[in-house]
């Protein structure tokens, strides 16, 4: 992970054989994560390398950070089930945060007199016109 294309080693073996890499799944996978979250890391970059294309590095650090976030509850007595619950609200309230704020990509241009487009020089909302988030 870190800066774009920027190659990555792991070390294999005590004889420094190893692997060199800017891919996030072939780093991952030569992790040879035994933990099962480590196996959900990788199932996840797998599929989000063949769906999307991109976005591995913000994949791999905002689960890192859930997972991390996970740990200090539990470590605080919070029960398994109540992290999930919180996890699961956390990710309605996005959903819906995303929804409300969404606009067409058409509006983020602006068509000259030719039919060309060229980006907007102001943001399409101000601050103080964006809708509160209803609380469920």
């Amino acid at each position: 992970l870190g800066p774009s294309a920027t190659l990555k080693a792991v070390i294999e073996d005590e004889d420094g054989g190893g692997t060199l890499t800017a891919d996030v799944p072939t780093l991952v996978g030569a992790l040879r994560v035994q933990h099962p979250v480590g196996t959900i890391l990788e199932e996840l970059c797998v599929a989000q390398a063949e769906e999307v294309g991109s976005g591995l590095t913000t994949l791999v650090a905002l689960f890192g950070n859930l997972a991390l976030a996970a740990r200090d509850l539990i470590h605080l007595g919070v029960g398994v089930e109540g992290v999930l619950d919180g996890f699961e609200c956390c990710a309605d309230t996005c959903a819906l945060t995303l929804r409300v704020i969404r606009v067409p990509s058409t509006a983020l241009v602006e068509l000259d007199g030719s039919g060309e487009g060229r980006a907007r020089e102001e943001p399409l909302l101000q601050s103080s016109e964006i809708p509160p988030i209803p609380r469920a």
